[in-house]
């Protein structure tokens, strides 16, 4: 097709008017859409919240863990002391 035919057809073509329910189709869909961004947004906010939550939990299982290691390598520590100086206890805390 030639531009002129394009140009010519184009020209003969109609107005084009909107059906007496496009306003509240319209509507109906902006309205879908923002329900949904606000669901999706609140799920977001429920995901990063748990995330969050289980960083916090991931790393205060890890400094605890850590804590007990070494409270345990200084009890080791002084078990070698004490056997070293040949000391005798009947402590329950070694």
């Amino acid at each position: 097709m030639d531009e002129s035919d394009l140009i010519k057809q184009f020209d003969s073509i109609g107005s084009i008017e909107p059906s007496a329910g496009w306003n509240e189709k319209l509507f109906h869909r902006l309205e879908h859409c923002n329900n949904y961004s606000n669901t999706f947004s609140s799920n977001k906010l429920i995901m990063i919240t748990i995330i969050i939550l289980l960083t916090i939990n991931v790393f205060s299982f890890t400094n605890g863990f850590s804590h007990f290691r070494k409270q345990s390598k200084e009890k080791d520590k002084m078990k070698t002391i004490a056997r070293e100086f040949l000391i005798q206890t009947s402590s329950s805390k070694f």
